[in-house]
């Protein structure tokens, strides 16, 4: 087998397993066992876990500079930015067991901190950009205090992503579509005022 694939296939099984049973509780034993690979090739590749995670983050950080360029503005306010955080959350979604670890032992694992403010800083430039782009065209007025607005969206994607994955079950976590369709409407309508 590639060396890539096994590559591959360790650190899904790793970030599958972490998602679960956090950091700690996922063992180079269960990694072998779900990824389908001896014990020892988790080491040849990685040397353990902590190698697992910082190729995972590695990776996690190219695939938040490729999100950043796939966002392109139409013009319309609202699709622009029900796109952009579009984008955000199936990124979240894409990459929740980094996500979740970061939550829960970003601690001890600082790099994971950096890796999900640089998410933080990259969506709030991209929204930055978008909103000065509205603005030259017209579209929203130039009294709005950009920094507030753009600080008060980020802030309320993350509490989003947090509440959803951390907290699932509670009675304030609402689906995503909900979320772009009641909350993300609202907050377009307020901007245009």
């Amino acid at each position: 087998m590639d060396n890539h694939v096994v590559d591959q296939k360790i650190m899904d099984a790793f970030a599958n397993l972490a998602g679960s049973y956090g950091y700690k509780g996922t063992t180079t034993r269960k990694i072998a066992q779900q990824a389908g690979v001896n014990e020892s090739t988790i080491f040849r590749h990685f040397s353990g876990k902590q190698g697992i995670l910082k190729a995972l983050i590695e990776r996690y950080q190219d695939e938040i500079n490729k999100a950043e360029l796939s966002f392109h503005t139409t013009g319309n306010v609202e699709m622009d930015i029900r796109h952009a955080i579009s984008i955000y959350q199936y990124f979240i979604e894409q990459h929740k067991s980094i996500f979740l670890i970061a939550l829960r032992e970003s601690s001890q694992f600082p790099e994971l901190g950096q890796a999900i403010q640089r998410l933080l800083l990259i969506q709030k430039e991209m929204l930055l950009k978008l909103f000065r782009n509205l603005i030259e065209q017209g579209h929203l007025s130039a009294q709005n205090n950009l920094e507030m607005e753009i600080s008060n969206l980020v802030l309320m994607n993350f509490s989003q992503a947090v509440l959803k994955l951390a907290y699932p079950n509670t009675s304030i976590v609402i689906s995503d579509q909900d979320y772009l369709d009641k909350n993300i409407q609202n907050f377009v309508s307020n901007l245009k005022k």
